[in-house]
């Protein structure tokens, strides 16, 4: 009795089997790999709560204490601290000063520079000599008495005095301008010196 012969796509079959086990075995092992690559991309293991970053805060603004001279109701001028923005040159520090000034008192006193003028310009000269230039409003609203333009012109020089070692005196511009004389009321032609300026 004969053998049966073996048929001719037996080991065709087997090769092809053998390759389909290796190849399913390979996507297997990338499946694994992605896996564990997209595991190691995450934040942390699965199920477990993600903490948000927090956000940086915000630096404090710097500030300074500046002094600030208002009249009392005795026509005396008193002095008030408070706190201004610090950033920029000491030029930009002098103009807040003025400015606070023309703002008015927080503390009771009472404002004594005009609410309606605006500042145009402040520069300080190499003697000591700071240079306010006010608009016409300064003058408006300080024409009717003498009291009045001589408490501005004091509170100005000593303000800026008592908060800027090189300031000595104040010279007031109206529009650019010099003034000789503000209404006969106060004498403009030279620079009022500042009291604070001697301490």
């Amino acid at each position: 009795m004969s053998r049966p012969r073996p048929h001719p796509a037996g080991p065709a079959l087997l090769a092809l089997g053998a390759m389909a086990v290796l190849a399913l075995s390979g996507c297997g092992e990338a499946a694994q790999t992605d896996g564990a690559n997209s595991g190691a991309a995450a934040t942390g293991p699965p199920g477990s709560p993600q903490v948000a970053e927090q956000p940086t805060a915000p630096k404090p603004e710097e500030t300074f204490t500046a002094t600030l001279l208002f009249a009392d109701d005795a026509g005396r001028l008193k002095e008030e601290r408070r706190d201004l923005p610090a950033a920029g040159t000491p030029l930009d520090r002098a103009r807040r000063v003025v400015e606070a000034l023309i703002d008015g008192p927080h503390n009771g006193l009472t404002a004594i520079l005009p609410v309606e003028t605006q500042l145009r310009a402040l520069y300080l000269g190499s003697d000591g000599t700071a240079y306010v230039d006010f608009d016409a409003g300064f003058t408006r609203g300080l024409a009717e008495g003498s009291e009045d333009a001589l408490l501005a012109a004091r509170s100005l020089a000593d303000t800026l005095a008592a908060n800027f070692d090189d300031v000595r005196q104040v010279r007031i511009l109206v529009e650019g301008s010099e003034v000789s004389d503000f209404g006969g009321h106060l004498d403009l032609s030279r620079p009022i010196p500042a009291r604070s300026a001697s301490r």
